[in-house]
């Protein structure tokens, strides 16, 4: 969610434009209960296994929920927003996220293993990785009551998680951080965001908040999910994805230098198996840089 952002973003000349994820036109959303603080509830089922072979899908391609040996996960989030408190809704990139978390069950990679979120929103992939990390640390801005929305999801969801959790403040426009944030971080073993890339300014500052990050000892792993969000512009004649591409273009320039060039930035297929019903756009990506 970090929005932080210095005078003279663009985000600042449409602070009150008010935006809804695509997710809630879709079923799973369209039974969702309201809360007094007007903020609303939804049930999301999952299977905690992986099937072995196709996952079934309709005449759709939609896919096919298999009722046995379900759970649930409850989220509670903001059914629209203006632009700066876009972290208090659900966005796809998390749901891909979740899943490949999910995936990656029979390889352990996230047994054990202290993870960290930046920009975590409402908490929802980080209560996915609360059930088979050791530890996961969620980290936003403090704005907008999303640390105290955080910790809500977090004790919902707790019959669900193993891991300890912790919620902390993190601004990616700031540099100075909190001392238990900078202990954490020596802990760390993975990191992970999605759809954090909205913004040529903020996907700035995340960019060198993230190359701080991932400085810190131990090596660490970074995996970053994104929908890109494509429009029409008059100066490339075409239908284009800036934001995604400016972020780009400044991670290939930052990172020319050691000891940056010598970290992996990989592209996954996002063929795992999908475990919440979502539609999964080919505009999803998934990518995985290790230090």
């Amino acid at each position: 969610m970090n929005d932080g952002r210095p005078p003279g973003s663009l985000l600042d000349q449409v602070d009150d434009m008010e935006v809804k994820s695509e997710l809630y036109e879709e079923p799973t959303f369209q039974k969702v209960a309201k809360l007094e603080n007007s903020n609303s509830l939804v049930t999301l089922e999952f299977s905690n296994h992986q099937v072995e072979g196709d996952v079934k899908v309709d005449s759709d391609g939609d896919l096919v929920v298999d009722r046995k040996n379900r759970l649930s996960v409850e989220i509670e989030f903001s059914g629209s927003t203006v632009i700066p408190l876009v972290g208090l809704q659900i966005w796809r990139g998390a749901f891909v996220l979740a899943d490949y978390i999910l995936s990656q069950q029979k390889r352990r990679l996230f047994e054990d293993k202290v993870v960290l979120e930046l920009a975590a929103g409402v908490g929802f992939t980080g209560v996915i990785a609360g059930m088979v990390a050791r530890e996961i640390v969620c980290t936003d801005i403090d704005k907008g009551g999303i640390l105290e929305l955080i910790q809500r999801n977090f004790s919902r969801n707790q019959h669900l998680m193993k891991a300890s959790t912790s919620v902390l403040s993190l601004d990616f426009y700031q540099d100075d951080w909190s001392p238990q944030l900078k202990r954490k971080l020596k802990e760390t073993d993975i990191i992970i965001a999605a759809d954090v890339i909205y913004d040529n300014n903020l996907s700035e500052a995340f960019l060198k908040c993230l190359t701080k990050v991932l400085l810190v000892p131990p090596k660490k792993t970074f995996l970053l999910a994104l929908e890109k969000r494509f429009v029409f512009t008059v100066e490339d004649l075409d239908v284009v994805a800036p934001c995604f591409d400016h972020f780009f273009k400044c991670l290939n320039s930052q990172w020319s230098s050691p000891p940056m060039s010598a970290w992996t930035v990989q592209e996954l297929d996002i063929d795992f198996q999908q475990t919440f019903e979502y539609e999964r756009s080919k505009h999803l990506v998934l990518y995985k840089i290790t230090t």
